[in-house]
């Protein structure tokens, strides 16, 4: 089952470095500390987060013990931070009309998209429904 724990815990981690490494500047910035440390610290942050987020991710689903929905729940959960780094990189690397198109709250609209859609994959088991006559 490493095949399917491995990406799983390395996507999980991507999206708990986000998301913890964004609050903790954010925590940081109105508790009124400033200045770059903030920046750093929050990175800290969310790498510690990331390493125990994906190896926990790792253990459980290495242990074949989830039930679907919570797998598809990780499925989501970790598609959304590839997801936003993916369309982060398009505005990073200066691709034609990505930086006016792709604000800030289109981004995180877009991964919310395609992390629900990989949720609804993941909980019908990555197979179309038949359909019945």
């Amino acid at each position: 089952m490493i095949g399917r724990a491995l990406p799983l815990a390395l996507a999980s981690g991507v999206t708990t470095l986000l998301v913890a490494g964004t609050v903790a500047i954010e925590a940081s910035t109105a508790s009124g500390l400033g200045g770059p440390g903030v920046g750093i610290l929050g990175v800290l942050v969310g790498l510690v987060a990331a390493l125990l987020a994906a190896i926990a991710v790792g253990l459980l689903v290495a242990s074949e013990r989830l039930p679907p929905s919570a797998m598809a729940v990780l499925v989501a959960y970790g598609t959304f931070g590839v997801a936003f780094l993916a369309v982060a990189a398009l505005r990073y690397v200066n691709v034609p009309g990505a930086d006016e198109t792709l604000s800030m709250p289109i981004q995180v609209g877009l991964s919310l998209v395609c992390a629900l859609a990989a949720g609804v994959v993941a909980a019908r088991g990555g197979r179309p429904r038949a359909e019945t006559a």
